[in-house]
């Protein structure tokens, strides 16, 4: 490899496309790790236009990528959320989506992906899915209900987040 030669992972074409970003959006998980493990490449770098290597992988349903990705990303940086920087403004759930890679929701979700995330021109990702689809995300969100309502029963504090039944109610109503 060119790195080893002395090549920067962190080298990308004028509109912003790296190596990382190349390697998550055709799926090539093997060069992934190793630029993201090995030669500390970031995970969370945006191209000019704001497509992350997230929404790469997500979007063409590289789970294996996306997998990685997600947990070489830094907690903060929110990239389950990130909006697509043009027009559309979409979030990697939204591609993931859109496109039918029910394999990358479940792990958007699992991750905290918001499901009611909203593009510019209207897409949401929930009505785009099959019903199957939907029928898994919803009962991944009524499991992580079940585990907010175990958490606020043992804090006395009401620490756990309140609202959380109102956003699932709202989430499976919309689907209707």
């Amino acid at each position: 490899m060119l790195v080893s030669r002395g090549a920067s992972v962190e080298l990308a074409a004028s509109d912003g496309r790296s190596v990382v970003f190349i390697a998550a959006r055709n799926g090539h998980a093997a060069l992934l790790a190793e630029l993201v493990t090995k030669h500390k490449a970031s995970a969370v770098t945006a191209k000019v236009d704001g497509w992350t290597a997230v929404h790469a992988a997500a979007g063409n349903g590289h789970h294996e990528c996306l997998d990685l990705l997600l947990k070489m990303a830094p907690r903060d940086a929110k990239v389950v959320n990130a909006p697509y920087g043009d027009e559309i403004g979409w979030t990697p759930i939204i591609k993931a989506a859109g496109a039918g890679h029910l394999e990358c929701v479940k792990l958007l979700v699992a991750e905290g992906a918001n499901v009611n995330a909203q593009a510019k021109n209207g897409e949401r990702p929930l009505p785009i899915l099959t019903p199957a689809v939907k029928a898994h995300i919803i009962s991944q969100l009524q499991a992580r209900l079940e585990t907010v309502h175990r958490a606020e029963a043992r804090d006395a504090e009401g620490i756990a987040e309140p609202d959380a039944e109102a956003r699932l109610r709202q989430i499976v109503e919309a689907d209707n």
